[in-house]
This record gives structure tokens, C-alpha cells and sequence, in this order.
């Protein structure tokens, strides 16, 4: 399994080589971070630090798709969009495009509930998913098929606590269970 994961990424991010600077984690299916994508480090750079005052952060381009699905020729994509919102629906078409050409399985892993944005707002990613050909469905025309991670009953976000967005610090081991949940989901698919 390679993994190509960027803190603050959303699905255009990875068409783009837009740089973030939270975090990020490479691995290729030699579970070695591939020296070409560390490279990617660009600067640092000064941002808030939530309380008053300033922190030096490493940014990162995100690796493209397309040079990520080459480099690889993977069997199964598994893109999992977590608390990042608006979803550009033109970057979701071109992602699916990319896809489509590997001729791999896809499961597109929707975002989590949260406070802010809205659930209104998060049902609108999933309503615009689903008109891209993204469905819950094991229909094999389908795009990629929808993995709905508001249906793990246990992940909904607290009244109070967090940022309203994002599953880290205290919530930490909410955003674990919602990535082994989605992983599981993934299996329990692709199981003949």
C-alpha cells in the first residue's frame, strides 16, 4: 500500500501541487518516503499559532495525482476527504478522470459531521459527490463508490470542545476510529 496524505489538502490540492504546512505523510508501497515528494519542502514560513503568537512551519507541495497513480499503477485508489471544505466539483472530474484511466477499483471516502461547516454544508459534498457518479452503491459503472463516514454512529462532533472542524487534540481518537471504520469499509467492499 503507498500513502499520500496532506494536512489541510483537498482533492484540487493534489491536481495542483498546492504547498501545506500541518503535516503530511509519504509512503510508497516500499513504505519509504519517496525522496522526490520530501524534496517538495519549500520554505518556511510564519502562521498563528491559535494563541497570540507565531510558529515556523515546514511547507510541503502536495505530490500530484498523476504522477503519484504513474509512479504506482495501483489496483485500488482509496481518496478519503476529511474536514477540508468547499469541494471544487471540477476537481473532483478531474480526479476521476486520472483514475478512471488506471483502470483501478475507487472508493472515494466522504468527509466526516462536524460543527462548522454546517451539516447542511457537508450534505452538499456528498449531494455534489453523488452527481459526479460517486455512489454508496456496488454498481460497477459507478465512478468510484462512496464510502459515507457520517454513518459511523459514533463519529459526531461534540456541542462543545475542538475547533468545530477539525478531529485532532482531545478528539484524536475519533479521527483514529473514522480512518480504521473507512479502511474497513474499503475491505469489506472489495471482499469477494
Amino acid at each position: 500500500m503507498a500513502t499520500f496524505g496532506v494536512c489541510s489538502a483537498r482533492p484540487q490540492s493534489f491536481l495542483s501541487e498546492s504547498a501545506h504546512g500541518c503535516g503530511f505523510l509519504f509512503r510508497g508501497f516500499d513504505k519509504k518516503a519517496p525522496a522526490k515528494w520530501l524534496g517538495t519542502r519549500v520554505f518556511k514560513q510564519k502562521q498563528g499559532d491559535g494563541k497570540g503568537g507565531t510558529v515556523e512551519v515546514t511547507m510541503v507541495k502536495t505530490p500530484e495525482l498523476a504522477q503519484i497513480l504513474s509512479d504506482h499503477s495501483p489496483d485500488v485508489v482509496v481518496i478519503a476527504l476529511g474536514s477540508n471544505l468547499p469541494l471544487a466539483l471540477d476537481s473532483v472530474t478531474k480526479t476521476l478522470e486520472l483514475v478512471r484511466r488506471t483502470g483501478a477499483s475507487c472508493f472515494w471516502v466522504g468527509p466526516p459531521d462536524m460543527r462548522r461547516p454546517s451539516r447542511k454544508a457537508v450534505d452538499a459534498v456528498y449531494d455534489g459527490l453523488k452527481a459526479e457518479g460517486i455512489t454508496t452503491s456496488a454498481d460497477p459503472k459507478a465512478a468510484c463508490r462512496l464510502i459515507d463516514s457520517r454513518a459511523f454512529s459514533y463519529l459526531r462532533y461534540p456541542k462543545e470542545g475542538g475547533d468545530a472542524t477539525h478531529y485532532n487534540g482531545e478528539l484524536a481518537g475519533m479521527a483514529a476510529r473514522w480512518g480504521k471504520d473507512s479502511a474497513a469499509a474499503v475491505r469489506k467492499a472489495l471482499a469477494p
